[in-house]
């Protein structure tokens, strides 16, 4: 309980840092990494998502909507430019 806690505490210190007026600069340059952020939303969103319904079908074949339309709404962030960073954006590219 208390690593969850402690866990929670640095995404939310994180997000805020991440967030705050001072780093525009730092996610403009990560925005430009557009071949992580594709792999990364093939691996998180894309194909993955969706297969991992034909997987366990049991299970998650009654939300296989909503799996489509997280992965639709992630694919019209990232088209937008729009996001935030994530603590997976710390690799540049370079």
């Amino acid at each position: 309980m208390r690593f969850g806690h402690a866990l929670g505490l640095w995404a939310k210190k994180f997000h805020s840092w991440a967030n705050a007026p001072e780093q525009e600069k730092l996610r403009d340059h990560m925005k430009g990494n557009v071949t992580l952020l594709e792999m990364k939303y093939q691996m998180n969103y894309g194909t993955n998502l969706i297969a991992t319904v034909a997987k366990f079908p049991e299970l998650l074949d009654g939300s296989r909507k909503i799996f489509e339309a997280v992965s639709k709404r992630v694919r019209d962030e990232l088209d937008s430019g729009d996001g935030s960073l994530i603590h997976g954006d710390f690799w540049s590219g370079k």
